[in-house]
């Protein structure tokens, strides 16, 4: 046999190595096994309008109705409306039945008679579907919709092409119309759903071998679609892990147009080392059949948690939001109170954070100074100070991360970090720029939970500000920015704020839309108290809540409860010598009208109402009693046992008794009980 040069061995092994694959630790997609998905069936939802028309298969971006009028009949091809979107991933679909779906409404018109198309474009390849042959009849009148199936060849649908619906008329008559016959396509709302249902590939999932540390396991799982990390955050999903559904949210990183989500798995004490199965159900919208994969996993499990806490830390900056949006719990406390002749509001707002949000910023905070973060990081304006490599790699927060990062907010980055950061409007929160505030003071409260995960956290901004006298001031307003992503859903807000002596809210003043914004107000002797809530505010509601301070004596609710009881005291004793010698009766009926007026300073009527009822109800008390009628026995009119004795005469043919009221003798008066006349001779 002949032999090898090493020369040659050396060539051929460098040409093996070169064929095999190349494993980097930091990348779940080179190491995973594919769990899901070929393509699925499901529905593409028509939203938006002319250059903002698209298709998605999120019920949560249905919400805004768009219309289509047609007035005119049509007798030659026109287009009603189209829709596009880039599905940003592909794979192979198959030959199937696609279905358009489309509201309508007839006015005016016993209905139309309609010849349309519907194109579907996916890619170069064009697919056309029609209405019946001849002209379609569509009747007027509620639940109407335009249905027009597309036969669908099966294909490829690559990364980058577009998927775009384009509605079509060839022919449109009104069948008996009236004046002002039309009719308009309706979409984009869950009640007028166009839709149109494909069987299309939508996402892949692979799964990289589960990391357990101790008795918790990691299952680290990569979404590839086009929707990042709305795909997670917008679907339904459910992870099991040997026969456990996993309740915890996961902890997203955004790797390029992959998402890594991770799911923690606290194993129970009692099960064994063993191959387990990893099952996961993501429903992308109500009534689709799920996407599903399953793979098995030999695992050996160690003891307590492996020193990870029992969470998972992610090593890149975990994205603020899932595409879902996280909650929000704002709660604003504060005084308004007399300064020198000036009005100080001193205020606290405390701002929580759920969900993705929560993690955001517990990951933040233990990455104060972090040299490797993204240039386009939040985290980059804040300096790490007195935090140090070992707090960093600790995988908790510290007080001195704490305390840090509140020193730095309060110091000048506060308004930016709300701006920026976490996209909400700074000024619109906190009831003023920053230039605004006496004092400010910043704290982070992380609610006794120091590991980085999604529980809750909260920050708590206090400030101090002078305000005008007499001019409205506005507590808060609209806070939620405008967004490409949902950051922020099921938002709620809570007011109390009081005012000390000598000091009143005067005026209150709300507006909302889109959401309920209920106050109260109140007077509680010296001070009064205001108080307000909101619940599930979102970007698209709107509110409002301003008050108009003053330090005007009249508008005190010390003054006005003196006003309140010295006029209806004042009110009550004239009343009362009035009707002196005269029937009370009336006027101590009327005397609980005095609780109106109570009513009315406890829930903090305006001042006018206030006195007009105040001084009403004293009017009332002296109108009765001048009006009352005097008492018998105090204008000369005697008791009945002091009236002088008057004779009377019994008839003898019916024994009534009949007074005898005339002292002339002799007299005749008729008998009151049978009419005989009597003679009374003495």
């Amino acid at each position: 046999m002949a032999k090898l040069s090493p020369t040659f061995v050396m060539l051929a092994l460098i040409l093996l190595a070169s064929t095999l694959p190349m494993v980097n630790s930091e990348s779940a997609s080179e190491e995973s096994t594919r769990m899901c998905c070929s393509a699925g069936g499901y529905d593409l939802h028509l939203i938006g309008r002319d250059s903002t028309a698209t298709l998605t298969p999120f019920d949560d971006e249905l919400g805004a109705e768009e219309r289509v009028l047609i007035e005119n009949a049509v007798t030659q091809l026109a287009e009603i409306h189209s829709w596009e979107y880039s599905p940003g991933w592909g794979g192979a679909y198959p030959d199937s039945t696609w279905q358009f779906s489309l509201p309508y409404e007839v006015n005016n018109a016993a209905g139309i008679e309609i010849n349309a198309t519907v194109e579907v474009s996916i890619g170069s390849r064009t697919y056309e579907g029609y209405s019946a042959p001849g002209n379609t009849y569509l009747p007027a009148g509620s639940s109407t919709t335009l249905e027009i199936p597309i036969n669908v060849e099966a294909g490829n649908m690559g990364g980058t092409d577009t998927v775009s619906v384009s509605l079509r008329v060839q022919t449109l008559v009104f069948s008996l119309p009236g004046s002002d016959a039309g009719v308009e396509f309706i979409w984009g709302t869950e009640d007028d759903h166009g839709f149109i249902s494909v069987e299309l590939p939508l996402l892949d999932i692979n799964m990289a071998a589960p990391v357990v540390e101790g008795r918790s396991v990691f299952l680290q799982m990569q979404f590839s679609s086009g929707f990042g990390t709305k795909m997670v955050g917008s679907s339904d999903i459910t992870v099991i892990a040997g026969g456990t559904t996993i309740s915890t949210m996961p902890v997203l990183e955004i790797q390029g147009q992959n998402i890594l989500a991770t799911w923690t798995w606290s194993v129970d004490s009692s099960l064994p080392d063993g191959t387990y199965s990893v099952n996961i159900s993501l429903v992308v919208q109500e009534g689709a059949e799920p996407f599903q994969g399953e793979l098995l996993w030999d695992l050996q499990f160690g003891e307590g948690d492996g020193g990870s806490g029992g969470v998972y830390y992610p090593n890149d900056e975990p994205p603020i939001t899932d595409g879902s949006g996280s909650r929000m719990d704002i709660f604003i406390t504060g005084e308004l109170s007399a300064d020198g002749g000036r009005l100080m509001l001193a205020r606290e707002t405390k701002v929580t954070f759920h969900d993705s949000a929560a993690l955001w910023l517990r990951w933040g905070l233990n990455n104060l100074g972090n040299t490797s973060l993204d240039t386009d990081s939040t985290w980059t304006m804040f300096i790490g100070g007195d935090v140090t490599d070992d707090m960093r790699n600790n995988h908790l927060i510290d007080e001195v991360e704490i305390r840090e990062i509140s020193q730095q907010l309060q110091s000048g980055r506060l308004m930016t970090f709300l701006d920026s950061g976490l996209f909400l409007e700074s000024e619109e929160l906190l009831g003023g720029r920053f230039s605004d505030f006496q004092t400010i003071e910043v704290q982070v409260e992380t609610h006794g939970e120091n590991r980085i995960m999604h529980s809750q956290i909260s920050i708590v901004i206090s400030t101090t500000q002078m305000i005008a006298d007499g001019e409205r001031y506005t507590l808060v307003r609209s806070f939620i920015k405008p967004q490409t992503l949902t950051y922020w859903d099921d938002v709620s807000l809570v007011v109390e704020i009081t005012s000390s002596a000598g000091t009143s809210f005067a005026k209150i003043f709300k507006d909302s839309s889109g959401v309920e914004l209920s106050t109260e107000h109140k007077r509680l002797g010296s001070s009064e108290s205001l108080q307000a809530t909101a619940e599930n505010i979102d970007v698209d509601s709107s509110l409002s809540l301003s008050f108009q301070p003053t330090t005007n004596p009249i508008y005190s609710p010390g003054v006005l409860l003196g006003i309140v009881v010295i006029g209806l005291l004042a009110a009550l004793i004239i009343s009362w010598r009035m009707s002196k010698n005269k029937s009370r009766l009336a006027l101590l009926l009327e005397v609980p009208l005095a609780i109106l007026a109570g009513f009315a300073y406890v829930l903090a009527y305006p001042m006018e109402t206030l006195v007009i009822i105040t001084g009403g109800t004293g009017g009332l008390w002296m109108i009765t009693a001048a009006i009352s009628p005097r008492r018998l026995d105090k204008i000369g009119v005697l008791d009945g046992d002091d009236l002088p004795e008057i004779p009377t005469i019994d008839c003898p043919k019916c024994s009534t008794s009949n007074p005898i009221t005339t002292s002339q003798r002799p007299t005749r008066i008729p008998c009151g009980g049978c009419g005989v006349i009597l003679k009374i001779v003495e």
